[in-house]
């Protein structure tokens, strides 16, 4: 009897870990969509941050609120160039972290395979929900009966015409339960947000990629 009292609480706490370890990966959609770092995480639901991080990734911008991340990077690039190569989709798993690959179904909608935590895969439904040439694209999951993050992706001219300030913003939309079961597996999304964007520069400006962080391991290598 003494041993199922010390027994059970333990088995009780692993199975609520495993369930939101899954919910993580269900509701968490594409790529980067929880919304704070596993430490300090009561702190970052009260009060926006900002963070840099040294070396090549000071080239990245994060700010974070409580439901809402946004990168901000600047490519030597001008806006119609890099709307061009980021509004076909299927350029996407070339520097994104666990978008293994992207099928179009029409200029509005595709189907992306998804690698997670422990080398789980999924498939989601992606439809853009608002486009502005050259300005703004806008994507979510298309299963609207399931609570989803979305992402909004701005182009935005600089006083250089060859420069573009190119702005992510990742909205989530189950708050605490999200950030909490994105914590348990070990994603941090700020700094996901921020290896995606240095890639997106590195691929669109050199043409190589030398950044494998917060990526399927193996799938960057030289």
């Amino acid at each position: 009897m003494e041993l199922k009292k010390v027994v059970r609480p333990v088995i009780s706490r692993l199975c609520y870990a495993l369930a939101l370890l899954v919910l993580a990966f269900v509701t968490e959609g594409p790529h980067s969509q929880a919304v704070a770092q596993t430490k300090g995480l009561a702190q970052q639901n009260k009060a926006s941050v900002s963070a840099r991080r040294h070396n090549d990734m000071e080239t990245v911008e994060i700010t974070a609120t409580n439901k809402q991340i946004e990168g901000r990077v600047f490519i030597n690039r001008a806006p119609e160039t890099i709307f061009a190569f980021y509004s076909d989709f299927r350029n996407l798993p070339k520097f994104l972290g666990d978008v293994m690959d992207v099928q179009l179904f029409s200029p509005m909608q595709s189907r992306w395979t998804i690698e997670g935590p422990f080398g789980m895969k999924a498939h989601w439904d992606i439809e853009i929900t608002k486009v502005i040439p050259n300005v703004l694209i806008r994507y979510q999951v298309a299963d609207s009966s399931i609570a989803h993050s979305t992402w909004e992706i701005r182009f935005e001219p600089t006083a250089d015409p060859s420069t573009t300030e190119v702005t992510e913003v990742l909205t989530a939309t189950l708050g605490k339960l999200e950030l909490a079961a994105m914590a348990l597996i070990g994603k941090y999304p700020q700094d996901e947000v921020r290896a995606n964007l240095h890639r997106l520069k590195q691929l669109l400006e050199t043409g190589q990629i030398t950044d494998t962080s917060y990526a399927v391991k193996g799938k960057f290598a030289p």
